[in-house]
């Protein structure tokens, strides 16, 4: 357990977790195109952007 812990990047886990949970919250799929982006700022605030297109792309 220790070997994987050390292999973890906490900055990764977070950003991954919040682009999970917004796919997970408006139900996207490999089918759905939304897309969600975290990122932590210079001053340290995480910052989030996300997409829901059409499905068929055009909006």
């Amino acid at each position: 357990a220790g070997y994987i812990a050390s292999l973890n990047d906490e900055e990764t886990r977070l950003a991954v977790a919040c682009e999970r949970a917004f796919l997970e919250t408006l139900d996207g799929s490999c089918r759905t195109p939304i897309a969600g982006y975290a990122f932590r700022d210079r001053d340290g605030y995480c910052l989030f952007r996300g997409l829901v297109a059409s499905p068929d792309g055009t909006r």
